[in-house]
């Protein structure tokens, strides 16, 4: 399926900022299929959109939509191969060289990363609200809309892949897919403190008075739940 690079070099994407990237790597690769497409290429090193499609089983232009995904994150670049005949040149479509991000890799690494940080104890889960909140801070963005600041943070929290919905009168937030749900059967603390202190780290860093309160972990089989509230940031995951 390797393909010979033969048109000029592509041109250089114009610099993003770093939430930016991180966001878009999240979106890219919350699709198993744009996973499968990034492993097709790193696998085979490039390959035209009609390569693609037979070696994934999916039509040629949703493969096309995926790899704009993919482009658009950085994760895959996109060139014009020279002409051979008549008809529009073909794209050449190549995984960046660091891009070693498969779903199954993501997921190893978070149990990893999560083991580790209980081991350290009961300091575990207040560790990984402070590590969160630090997060939340760099990854928000005020927004010039003038959307209010729990709209913002449930945006943020969505561009992450946590599917999130404002409830009970916007006093909380239901979150209906966990990127890390397997980790966090295991190890809810470090987890679900991560993700409770990165809200709490949006919230400081838009000047809200709203702050994320309480985070109950599977409040249903496959929803957490995120209360909102005025007051000083929880210093536990449950607690009220």
């Amino acid at each position: 399926m390797s393909t010979s690079r033969t048109g000029p070099p592509a041109p250089v994407p114009a610099p993003v900022d770093r939430r930016q990237r991180v966001l878009a790597g999240h979106r890219a690769l919350a699709g198993a299929s744009r996973v499968r497409l990034l492993e097709a290429l790193r696998q085979n090193g490039s390959a035209t959109v009609l390569e693609l499609a037979a070696a994934v089983g999916l039509a040629p232009n949703t493969v096309r939509l995926h790899l704009d995904q993919l482009v658009d994150a950085a994760l895959v670049t996109r060139e014009r191969a020279e002409p051979t005949g008549r008809g529009r040149p073909r794209q050449i479509y190549r995984a960046v060289d660091d891009a070693d991000v498969s779903e199954g890799a993501y997921r190893e690494l978070a149990r990893l990363l999560a083991e580790a940080l209980a081991s350290v104890g009961p300091a575990a889960e207040s560790a990984a609200m402070a590590t969160g909140r630090a997060w939340g801070s760099e990854l928000v963005t005020r927004s010039p809309s003038g959307e209010s600041d729990r709209a913002q943070v449930v945006a943020l929290m969505d561009d992450l892949g946590f599917e999130p919905r404002l409830a009970d009168g916007d006093a909380a937030v239901e979150m209906h897919r966990c990127p890390f749900h397997q980790v966090a059967q295991q190890h809810s603390d470090v987890v679900c403190g991560l993700h409770l202190g990165l809200m709490q780290g949006a919230f400081s860093r838009l000047g809200s008075t709203t702050q994320a309160t309480r985070l109950e972990p599977f409040a249903t089989p496959r929803m957490c739940l995120a209360h909102l509230g005025v007051g000083p940031p929880a210093e536990r995951v449950g607690a009220a």
